[in-house]
């Protein structure tokens, strides 16, 4: 094989490892379940229910999440497709559609993060 050639497939392979070591932010590891999403609406209708990728609210207390949650959903890209959550968020929540979150794909339990402005 080439020098040159061996360079480049060198720099690919490296880039395309890279590129699957995603950390947003240097703390919300793709890896571990983080993904970028945008806020779809701030309550749940029918149709959020019937189409949602994931339902969080299966896995809360009726009665806690009634107390100190509400639940709205969440849009997410994975592999070039459009998926739906729906995650409890605190009552005292600022959230606004539209707005830019970190959230765990993984674990219902994780906290909607805000991400920092750009793009």
């Amino acid at each position: 094989m080439k020098p040159g050639l061996t360079v480049v497939l060198v720099a690919a392979v490296t880039a395309w490892l890279a590129a699957c070591e995603t950390t947003y932010e240097g703390k919300y590891d793709m890896a571990s379940g983080w993904r970028q999403a945008k806020v779809a609406a701030l309550e749940v209708d029918e149709q959020a229910s019937r189409h949602a990728f994931k339902d969080c609210r299966s896995q809360w207390d009726a009665d806690k999440a009634r107390a100190s949650s509400r639940f709205i959903v969440l849009s997410v890209r994975e592999m070039n497709r459009r998926r739906s959550y729906i995650v409890a968020v605190p009552l005292t929540s600022s959230l606004a559609v539209g707005d830019r979150v970190y959230m765990n794909a993984r674990d219902c339990s994780a906290q909607v993060m805000p991400r920092a402005e750009g793009p």
